[in-house]
């Protein structure tokens, strides 16, 4: 913690005699130098970001084109990248908020600032911070891979790789407020992040999960990747026009696609759109924010 931004809150006898909005300032200004000085962290997640988007592209997918064969391709790729860039920022939550907690109830015991302000001031931190490295990844990923090289593609791609990182920090900073030790929010971030993966829209598509197994479409609600996953197909797929073979062609579809809307029909992803996923991802984080602001402030 830093000493003179320690000092200048112990400074005042109670959180009254500061504005919120200076506390949230004094706040924002400590959580912004304590994760500068984590130098090491931050340049380990520059470089597994640099190695995960590596093996990414060029390891598993490199320059798929545009044949039958890509479809095949694009859906495994976008899926992947979709898990990848929650799991580390929910870990390190994991990891570290406890012990924050800890410190932020001393504080508060004493009367030094409101509960509200803090979680204002982390959640901005929060997003300033987790938003750097879906941003790199997406820079290498979405060019070597081979995706529609096109500029507005691309922002839309990089926009859900953020909200997808944002949405499982969030998750995470609900569980651990609300499971409060290291050990039970593991296990229970765990369970989340398997169903998660699970009604993602990939091992069950929105088609599957509506036809065979009707009862479980609420799951799918659970799954901030689903919203990921399902709005970077449809930013992929759209106006994507697909080769075939004369012999794929005659036997026709599944077994030739012309063009990426026949594979979002064929896996129901165009039961939704683009901005409606988005969306519902911004709902989903706003509602794991406040649910992690209620264990904080309720639960000791």
């Amino acid at each position: 913690m830093n000493v003179g931004s320690h000092l200048e809150l112990k400074s005042m006898s109670i959180a009254s005699l500061m504005s919120w909005t200076n506390q949230f300032k004094v706040l924002f200004q400590r959580s912004m130098q304590q994760y500068l000085r984590r130098k090491n962290i931050i340049l380990l997640n520059f470089i597994v970001t640099i190695i995960m988007a590596i093996f990414v592209s060029c390891g598993a997918w490199k320059e798929i084109g545009t044949t039958q064969a890509s479809v095949a391709l694009r859906t495994p790729s976008l899926f992947f990248a979709s898990v990848s860039q929650g799991i580390v920022a929910a870990l390190q939550c994991i990891s570290s908020f406890p012990s924050e907690r800890a410190i932020s109830l001393r504080e508060r015991a004493s009367g030094t600032y409101d509960v509200s302000a803090y979680f204002a001031a982390k959640t901005a931190v929060d997003i300033i911070t987790c938003s750097w490295s879906p941003t790199l990844f997406s820079i290498i990923v979405y060019w070597t891979i081979g995706y529609q090289p096109l500029a507005g593609k691309f922002f839309i791609y990089w926009i859900f790789m953020v909200l997808d990182a944002i949405a499982a920090l969030s998750l995470a900073t609900a569980v651990t407020c609300i499971c409060v030790t290291i050990e039970m929010s593991t296990v229970v971030l765990s369970l989340l992040l398997e169903i998660s993966r699970l009604y993602g829209g990939f091992f069950t598509s929105p088609l599957q999960l509506s036809e065979n197994f009707p009862y479980w479409k609420f799951a799918d609600a659970l799954s901030y990747l689903k919203y990921t996953f399902v709005g970077v197909a449809l930013n992929e797929l759209e106006d994507l026009t697909l080769t075939c073979t004369e012999a794929e062609a005659a036997k026709g579809i599944p077994s030739c696609y012309p063009t990426g809307e026949d594979f979002m029909e064929a896996r129901g992803y165009d039961q939704y759109s683009i901005g409606f996923c988005a969306g519902i991802l911004v709902v989903y984080i706003v509602g794991m924010r406040i649910v992690a602001f209620l264990g904080l402030r309720f639960i000791k």
